[in-house]
């Protein structure tokens, strides 16, 4: 079965026992070397190639964590499992002192050091994925949701201690500069929702009211902006995706009655914008010639460039305070599908959370492409992405059905839970 197939994948190639995490890709087909390319501990504390890791193999292993933890409270995955990826969790969230920054990762090669520059899809999918342990995944241990509990509550009080006008609603990087991707408020339409979610996850956890206070004075206006979305082509499938789990928390919670409506809307039009965008995704795959199992290189041993959106005219980082970096430029016979497969998930999942169904021909269409990959080979985290929106989806790709004792253990479970 291709789901199970990709499971393994995820689990055998790209998780690490030794720290709990599921990193971004592996360079190597021998298990002791895969991740010889994750940054060491002197490069790690000098923020090289860049305070975000960006490139470097653990830029996303929060995001990981948080996708795989809602794909496996749905097939009713390895409790003890997912209990290990809320430990590796926890590492991100407080291993580095301050407790509840959400830092992107820990190198297997530096496992006490991390990049100052989080971001806010970290801190989105990390309080979505404890969210769901939390209140969706009752083989867990009691230990693991009592953990999730007060990681959550950390996020928040680390939202509220850093995300303030003085600091233009900024997270903060580690070293106290301001930094890259992590503006909570005043933001972009797709991320205006990023921080009541977080409140709400908080009051969900403690009962506390204070977070609820917190997370209706954001709802109203957050809500209104994203209302204001619209599907514009040069949107890119994970942000929008990121936007879906935070409209998901905020609807299925039950803490705002008054405003599903609005967020029913939401939902439904980022449905429609990820359906529209799955039949060219899967067009491009079908197109694709080149090997779905190519490995990616040693990012030191490749080409650089400066990111775009943190360089000014006149050269200099602006939010670097004037150091510019750089970025590791993947090989395209890497990039193409590892982007391809993530384009997929991401848009079924984008789709599925409007609750909009897959066409009949797109889903033959979709059956007909994994069928034929070898996702064993596979070396990239597209394949997260992928596995998770085969199952928010409810994509079979056997001739059984196997979400359907899933979906029903689900929706009776989601009564019991609210």
């Amino acid at each position: 079965m291709i789901q199970n197939d990709i499971l393994r994948q995820v689990r055998e190639t790209l998780y690490c026992p030794e720290t709990g995490l599921i990193y971004d890709y592996v360079t190597s087909r021998e298990p002791a070397q895969r991740f010889a390319h994750l940054p060491c501990r002197a490069e790690v504390e000098a923020n090289l190639p860049n305070p975000c890791g960006w490139g470097t193999g653990m830029e996303d292993c929060a995001i990981n964590a948080g996708t795989m933890l809602d794909t496996l409270w749905r097939i009713d995955g390895d409790p003890l499992w997912a209990a290990r990826l809320v430990d590796g969790m926890e590492r991100c969230i407080t291993l580095h002192g301050r407790n509840g920054f959400v830092a992107r990762g820990f190198s297997v090669r530096a496992p006490e050091v991390c990049y100052s520059n989080s971001s806010r899809d970290q801190f989105t999918l990390a309080v979505y994925g404890l969210w769901r342990v939390l209140r969706f995944f009752p083989t867990v241990p009691d230990s693991t949701r009592e953990k999730a509990a007060v990681l959550l509550k950390a996020i928040a009080e680390d939202c509220r201690t850093h995300v303030t006008p003085e600091n233009h609603f900024n997270l903060m990087r580690l070293d106290g500069r301001e930094a890259l991707v992590s503006k909570m408020w005043e933001c972009d339409d797709h991320e205006a929702l990023r921080l009541p979610m977080i409140y709400a996850a908080a009051f969900i956890a403690t009962g506390e009211r204070e977070w609820l206070e917190e997370a209706k004075r954001f709802l109203g206006p957050g809500v209104e902006q994203s209302m204001r979305m619209h599907n514009r082509d040069s949107w890119w499938d994970l942000p929008i995706a990121q936007m879906q789990f935070s409209l998901l928390l905020l609807r299925e919670c039950g803490l705002f009655p008054e405003k599903e409506a609005q967020l029913d809307q939401v939902l439904a039009r980022t449905g429609e914008f990820g359906l529209s965008h799955l039949e060219s995704t899967i067009a491009e795959a079908e197109k694709f010639t080149g090997g779905w199992g190519v490995l990616n290189a040693n990012w030191r041993r490749g080409r650089f460039s400066l990111h775009p959106d943190s360089i000014s005219d006149n050269g200099f980082c602006i939010a670097c305070q004037g150091n510019m970096y750089a970025t590791p430029v993947f090989p395209l016979s890497y990039l193409e599908p590892n982007t391809l497969l993530r384009r997929l998930g991401c848009s079924l999942a984008i789709m599925a959370a409007g609750r909009l169904v897959l066409p009949d021909e797109l889903r033959r269409r979709l059956k007909t492409l994994l069928n034929n990959i070898d996702f064993s080979r596979c070396g990239g985290d597209g394949t997260v992405k992928l596995l998770h929106g085969l199952v928010v989806a409810e994509v079979s790709c056997d001739t059984k059905d196997m979400f359907i004792r899933e979906r029903m253990h689900h929706e009776n479970l989601s009564t019991a839970c609210f």
